[in-house]
């Protein structure tokens, strides 16, 4: 193989060109085999992000022909000269599926024909890279196993064995899951279609990215990616110190409590925001507003988030008369 690498290839170049392949420019690059480039805790294929440095230098991308990759290769040896790191890929992964991915295979199943369909066909393949985007699992780009059209078209499959109108004999039999999900919605395809499509719009709205895992995400009929979205809505910082601005006392609408009584100095000016519109309801070109932000406090927007049937103010209000009062707290424990 030629070696058409050029000189003047700098760090910054690499940078670009690691910036271009996640935009989704890969000049005929694809995913490597053995090894990656890791940056910023996100692994690459080395000789693409190579290929498409080039770019910077000659006008032009390399083609795949155009050089070789592999440990000991001139390629490896140039981005490691530049101070990037080249790791070796870790054995093939085993990842859950999360509903979200559930959901969005699950409503492909109900659009289309899956038994016209293979592994290789277009409408799967972009199924399979919408899932790979999806930023559930962090460590997703450095496994090419992750979410192939193959294990999609398989999950398509395991989503049949509990088609009734299927009377054919199924390779495989899905998840528990996989079924709970298609007893929630195999009647109510709609509901499901309309859930998928604000995943997908949210997720392409960027709305929601910088948020974290949290352990609530995994209870959520909408999925992580919307609960995410409520989250980042409501820790607004310009909307929240408004908020704040605009009420005579800091305190919890759905308990009571003002921090400042309870604590003194340390609790002056203290609240949090709870977003109140429930999930089900987003919309990409909805303005998050001063109404729809309520102060509460922590522990009430912990219980917000813990329970997706008591999601707004108002419900975690009727719950709380429903209990009656608390039980005084303990503030000593003998051991």
């Amino acid at each position: 193989m030629s070696n058409k690498i050029p000189k003047g290839i700098e760090r910054i170049h690499v940078e670009r060109a690691i910036r271009d392949w996640e935009s989704g420019e890969h000049a005929g690059f694809h995913q490597s085999v053995k090894y990656d480039l890791e940056f910023n805790g996100k692994f690459y294929p080395p000789k693409a992000i190579l290929g498409i440095a080039a770019a910077h230098v000659l006008g032009g991308h390399l083609k795949p022909s155009d050089f070789s990759g592999g440990s000991d290769s001139k390629c490896h040896r140039v981005l490691t000269k530049l101070g990037f790191n080249i790791v070796r890929k870790p054995g093939k992964r085993h990842y859950a599926w999360l509903r979200d991915e559930l959901i969005l295979t699950l409503d492909f199943y109900f659009q289309n024909q899956i038994s016209q369909l293979s592994p290789q066909h277009p409408k799967i393949v972009e199924l399979s890279e919408l899932i790979r985007e999806l930023p559930l699992h962090p460590d997703r780009f450095s496994d090419l196993n992750f979410r192939t059209p193959e294990s999609v078209y398989l999950k398509l499959i395991d989503f049949r064995s509990f088609d009734p109108e299927f009377t054919g004999k199924n390779p495989s039999q899905g998840s528990a899951n996989d079924h709970a999900l298609w007893d929630e919605y195999y009647e109510n395809r709609t509901a499901l279609n309309a859930l998928a499509t604000k995943i997908v719009a949210a997720f392409e709205n960027g709305e929601g990215i910088g948020e974290t895992w949290e352990e609530e995400e995994e209870s959520r009929p909408e999925g992580a990616i919307l609960y995410r979205v409520h989250r980042s809505r409501e820790r607004n910082q310009g909307l929240v110190a408004k908020k704040k601005a605009n009420a005579s006392v800091l305190a919890c609408e759905v308990c009571g409590l003002v921090f400042s009584e309870r604590y003194g100095q340390l609790g002056n000016g203290f609240i949090e925001c709870h977003h109140n519109k429930h999930l089900s309801t987003y919309d990409e070109d909805d303005v998050t507003s001063l109404k729809d932000l309520r102060l509460v406090c922590s522990n009430c927007h912990r219980m917000l988030h813990r329970d997706p049937n008591c999601q707004t103010v108002e419900d975690l209000r009727n719950l709380l008369d429903d209990i009656g009062p608390g039980p005084k707290a303990v503030l000593s424990v003998d051991l």
